[in-house]
């Protein structure tokens, strides 16, 4: 209510407003919670000014309560002054901290200067990650700045990461002691650091860069070192390893894996029988046939090539060298083998 025109003077009170009206504007957004807004504008319609402030409580969508996450409660205020409108808004919710967004925007022509600042839980993603029993912990903390204009915004900050872990139990993959560092820019990510420890003692270290170039495919380089690292420690498998790996290329669509892995131990313990039902589910695939053997199964004709225009091809460049270290045990076996293996795709 209130008086619009060259001299303003408007008041606006809005309370307990279902976001599912939303849905009368586009019936795709499916979105729960309430919205109140209050405001007092005056001034001209080029120069206003005034104070708002607007809540959201329990906003959620289907897509966010699949994740496992929300729903989240939202206040935002700020005045209008010299053609601009502050911001002052904090968001909370499950596995969040801290979170605010602050700064300023353009209420027309000028640039943005916005700051988000927060703490977010890895735990967040443990729902998605459940389907495969695994779970995370630990922080990332984020800063992060929006400036520029609408049409050419310019975004950068970090992500730290601390205190972090990993543990998929039944894969016997436990990761912990994360520590890392991303800093972003508009036009790419970087691996500043990323420094974590497995159960008996080695280490993980990783850095590299990706370009934020879609229609390059993502572009970059990441290289991780592994030094005495106990990457599977399970009742089948014990696998410690040292080396060196680099992914490189267009992550997107051609990215190339090489290095060296040296392996230290390599322990199978095979049980006398395997879960899983019959042997008839085992896809194998038979290779270097003799003359006129036929396999058992012979490969579908008129199938598509692998690695076609326009997919996803992953190549490899790999040396794998296990000098007597690997030992298979069980079903009446007790092995030791060694050797280097070379993977390279064509």
């Amino acid at each position: 209510q209130g008086r619009y025109g060259d001299n303003m003077d408007v008041t606006l009170d809005a309370r307990a407003i279902p976001l599912s009206l939303a849905a009368l504007a586009n019936p795709a957004l499916n979105l729960s919670g309430t919205a109140a807004a209050s405001a007092r504008i005056t001034g001209t319609p080029a120069a206003p000014a005034g104070r708002y402030e607007v809540t959201v409580s329990r906003f959620t969508s289907p897509e966010i309560a699949r994740a496992g996450v929300g729903p989240y409660d939202m206040r935002a205020t700020g005045t209008l002054e010299g053609g601009r409108a502050g911001v002052n808004a904090t968001i909370s919710g499950p596995a969040l901290s801290g979170v605010a967004i602050t700064g300023s925007v353009p209420v027309s022509q000028g640039a943005m200067d916005l700051a988000a600042r927060g703490t977010i839980s890895l735990a967040i993603a443990n729902t998605l990650l459940s389907t495969s029993g695994a779970r995370a912990s630990g922080n990332a903390v984020l800063d992060v700045r929006l400036r520029g204009t609408y049409d050419a915004p310019s975004a950068g900050g970090t992500v730290r990461i601390s205190n972090g872990r990993y543990e998929d139990a039944p894969n016997g993959v436990t990761i912990e002691r994360i520590e890392a560092l991303l800093t972003g820019t508009d036009r790419s990510v970087t691996l500043t650091s990323f420094r974590a420890a497995t159960p008996n003692g080695g280490s993980i270290q990783a850095q590299g860069n990706v370009a934020l170039d879609p229609g390059a495919g993502f572009p970059g380089r990441i290289e991780a070192t592994l030094t005495n690292a106990n990457l599977v420690n399970s009742e089948m498998i014990r696998f410690v390893t040292d080396g060196r790996v680099t992914v490189a290329g267009a992550f997107l669509t051609r990215p190339t894996i090489s290095g060296q892995i040296n392996v230290r131990a390599l322990d199978v313990n095979l049980p006398d029988r395997l879960p899983g039902g019959s042997a008839a589910n085992i896809n194998v695939r038979h290779v270097n046939l003799p003359p006129g053997v036929t396999p058992a199964m012979p490969r579908p004709r008129g199938g598509r090539a692998v690695g076609s225009a326009g997919g996803f091809i992953l190549g490899l460049d790999l040396t794998v060298a296990a000098p007597n270290r690997i030992f298979v045990r069980g079903m009446g076996m007790e092995a030791e083998m060694g050797g280097t293996l070379q993977i390279q795709s064509g």
